[in-house]
């Protein structure tokens, strides 16, 4: 049986069976029984409201479509038919997001493999780096500039990792930014 992993302040799903569902096989490379157990059965409660009808699909379904979207970087209306319909899983990653709900998931499994190697939770030291990548002319002005270093008319990813290689913070911006900038806001955001 997959470990559970319960975050403050969430409740359970409420649905028969709840998070204990098994699945047989794995059609789509997104089920979360055996790559990382312990997600499908987060806790991941109902942001919003008291009560309400009930649910008809349970949320282990919800996040191996979230993990189907993100494995093959498809879009939200591309679903295969065996999962729950794309709006319904849109508007739990929608509000798990705003609840900040992904962000604790993804600090709490980034701290459990670093205490499976034998480490500290926190880790002591990271990497800092940054990528240009060219952005289309549909992406706003105001977020697409020039990098004149590396001749690219795009945006910037500058990312903080640890020395595991597992991600720490991640920030976006225009390809103008200089990267003692941003890794000022990155290092700003780590203290916090």
């Amino acid at each position: 049986m997959p470990e559970v992993v319960v975050l403050p302040g969430l409740a359970g799903d409420g649905l028969p069976g709840g998070d204990r569902v098994t699945v047989d096989e794995d059609f789509y490379g997104a089920d979360v029984a055996g790559e990382a157990p312990g997600v499908a059965a987060a806790g991941l409660g109902v942001v919003g409201g008291k009560g309400g009808r009930r649910q008809v699909h349970c949320r282990r379904e919800i996040v191996d479509a979230i993990f189907y979207v993100v494995d093959n970087g498809s879009k939200w209306r591309a679903f295969p038919a065996d999962f729950p319909p794309w709006s319904t899983v849109y508007h739990y990653f929608a509000a798990w997001a705003k609840a900040g709900i992904t962000v604790a998931m993804l600090d709490v499994l980034r701290d459990r493999a670093r205490l499976r190697d034998g480490r500290t939770a926190n880790p002591s030291a990271g990497i800092i780096d940054s990528q240009s990548v060219t952005a289309a002319e549909t992406v706003g002005r105001s977020s697409r500039r020039y990098d004149a270093g590396k001749k690219i008319n795009g945006r910037k990813r500058h990312i903080v990792t640890g020395t595991l290689g597992l991600l720490l913070c991640v920030s976006v911006t225009a390809a103008s930014v200089q990267d003692r900038d941003a890794g000022r806001t990155l290092l700003k955001h780590l203290a916090t």
